[in-house]
């Protein structure tokens, strides 16, 4: 019975890891800075021209990307577009502060089940 108990926790920790990206609809200079200082690295992509959006991607991990500058040909609007509809499980963020600790309460979900 024990056993089953474990099982059953470790598919739950499972499920509450699903893949998220973590979306920013602004980006600026500043917003970039407070990101940095909140110790959560930002690549240099994101200070492209047309970076409009920022993203945080779960099942990459590997920091903060700028979004919108366009693919091979494309506007802006139509890499925005296909970048929209190709996410899953986003979470749209209304502001740096909440992106930021978004981001963090992935960190440290990740962390307390890696300690188990």
């Amino acid at each position: 019975m024990e056993m089953q108990s474990k099982i059953r926790g470790a598919k739950l920790a499972c499920a509450e890891q699903v893949d998220k990206t973590f979306i920013l609809k602004e980006n600026s200079p500043a917003i970039r800075k407070k990101i940095e200082e909140s110790g959560i690295g930002v690549c240099a992509c994101a200070s492209f021209e047309d970076a409009d959006w920022l993203d945080f991607s779960t099942a990459v991990d590997n920091g903060v990307h700028g979004v919108g500058y366009p693919y091979e040909g494309e506007t802006k609007e139509t890499t925005l577009a296909m970048y929209v509809h190709e996410l899953k499980n986003p979470v749209w963020c209304e502001n740096v502060d909440e992106f930021i600790n978004e981001i963090k309460k992935w960190y440290a979900s990740k962390e307390s089940s890696q300690a188990t």
